[in-house]
């Protein structure tokens, strides 16, 4: 099996960015200040051995995975099919890498009803709207890497 610091090294240079790299860059600019400035836009992390990686999707909002290997009961099943706790529920399930012996990954995002969302609040500030309900709350990395810690330890448990 690859080592762990070679997966890291080849997460981080090949993560799949959706073409969305032009357009994160551009809006970011524009987003008003808050926590996510303080914040990096991507994150990859081991915990109780499975991988566990995070980045901000173009609206401004995590988007947590957590990997699972071939041989444990979740491989290769969608995300519907799936008993797992997270922010939201499930959003994704499948290969982020289109090489072999790579991880099946399950996944959250943090852009949903209730969840503040920068780059979409921008917008909606410019045209004199509000984004969301008062109470909307921006979910932070250190919301999210807590979530992909619990997520890692019900993969570990039902395998």
């Amino acid at each position: 099996m690859t080592s762990y610091r070679k997966l890291t090294k080849y997460y981080m240079e090949h993560r799949p960015r959706h073409g969305m790299d032009k357009v994160r860059s551009v809006l970011r600019s524009e987003w008003a200040a808050g926590p996510w400035n303080e914040e990096c836009d991507d994150f990859y992390f081991t915990h109780r051995r499975v991988h566990c990686l995070g980045w901000r999707n173009h609206l401004g909002v995590w988007c947590g995975y957590v990997g699972v290997w071939r041989g444990h009961p979740w491989f290769g099943k969608d995300y519907s099919d799936v008993e797992m706790d997270a922010p939201g529920g499930l959003t994704y399930s499948g290969k982020l890498y289109p090489k072999p012996g790579h991880p099946w990954f399950l996944g959250f995002d943090c852009g949903h009803s209730y969840d503040y969302t920068p780059g979409l609040a921008t917008v909606f500030e410019a045209a004199g709207a509000s984004c969301g309900p008062p109470e909307s709350a921006y979910k932070t990395m250190p919301y999210v890497i807590y979530c992909l810690c619990e997520m890692a330890g019900e993969v570990r448990s039902a395998a």
